[in-house]
């Protein structure tokens, strides 16, 4: 017999996209499934569309709480799963009917600890218009590998939690923290640190809708701005007595970061802040020049011209990046 898995799905304010997020978990190949709707204290009609699905199909279960976040709909979800695996499916994607299915057999079959699909990007009615590919299996095999190529410029792809399967208790030690903008993030370099064997499904298996008003394609604020910083310093630290390899890259993307606050995101930053995050640009790429890290020419004038100056690296990269005019 199969085990059972439980799909945890937060919602807030999505009635627009929930009967067909919902259609598409209810329409799983996977025969022992269990679907926690959590209702992050929704002011839309989510809550009651909720319910109402509740009553067409046993293998739902709805949960009503007061507002606290992704993070926070996600854990109290996960501290009430039945589930020995578990799947979190945002509240505006779909899934393809064979998504637990197939990362499910991947995991189970080959006694790993984490399973991860590759993924369609779609607009709001549902229009594919790219695919994110993951690596061949024989080229990502555990959780060493995992972290590297999360450090990649597409590494996105690889941290989300959406597209994965994760082994019920994992999460007796670790969970998504509150309140925190890339929850992803935060959470997954410290889970992926664990794993011995990780396996990925090159076939796309979700779909992520690309809306505008979502909290990941909405416009920057300081608060992102910061937790964003905040979470590479605490990457950066993880990392630091654990693997120099791993460290170094972690340093170098979180330099690029940096730069590309000040090319981006300077009229949200005071005095003190720009001050503040030149002397931490500075402790970092030393940190680099003294390993001797090798990186692109391109790199290297960035990081020796943001050493002395930030705010003169972010305006230099935006000229570099503005298109031509033809």
């Amino acid at each position: 017999m199969s085990d059972l898995v439980t799909a945890i799905v937060p919602i807030y304010n999505v009635e627009k996209y929930l009967d067909a997020c919902i259609q598409s978990l209810l329409a799983q190949t996977y025969p022992q499934l269990e679907i926690l709707l959590v209702d992050d204290g929704a002011t839309d009609a989510s809550g009651a569309l909720c319910e109402a699905w509740a009553q067409k199909d046993p293998r739902i279960r709805v949960l009503h709480k007061a507002n606290g976040g992704l993070s926070d709909a996600r854990n109290y979800g996960i501290a009430r799963a039945k589930g020995d695996y578990l799947v979190f499916v945002d509240g505006d994607d779909r899934v393809k009917p064979t998504f637990i299915a197939e990362l499910y057999q991947a995991i189970s079959q080959q006694q790993a600890d984490l399973a991860l699909c590759s993924f369609e990007l779609v607009d709001d009615s549902y229009q594919a218009y790219k695919d994110e590919i993951l690596d061949a299996p024989d080229g990502l095999k555990d959780g060493h590998a995992l972290l590297n190529r999360v450090l990649d410029d597409d590494g996105y792809k690889y941290v989300v939690a959406w597209n994965k399967i994760y082994r019920r208790d994992i999460f007796r030690q670790l969970l998504f923290e509150k309140g925190k903008t890339y929850e992803d993030e935060y959470m997954n370099f410290q889970l992926f640190w664990q794993y011995r064997k990780v396996v990925t499904l090159q076939t796309p298996l979700y779909q992520y809708v690309c809306r505008p008003d979502s909290i990941t394609t909405s416009q920057m604020t300081p608060q992102k701005l910061w937790m964003k910083t905040q979470m590479q310093e605490e990457r950066l630290a993880f990392y630091q007595d654990k693997d120099k390899s791993l460290y170094l890259k972690a340093a170098q993307v979180y330099c690029n970061w940096l730069v590309t606050c000040f090319k981006d995101s300077a009229d949200l930053l005071d005095s003190k802040e720009k001050r503040c995050l030149q002397v931490r640009f500075r402790q970092v790429v030393k940190t680099l020049l003294q390993a001797r890290v090798k990186t692109p020419l391109g790199l290297r004038c960035q990081n020796s011209l943001a050493y002395f100056s930030l705010p003169l690296a972010g305006r230099v990269k935006a000229l570099v990046k503005r298109p031509s005019r033809k």
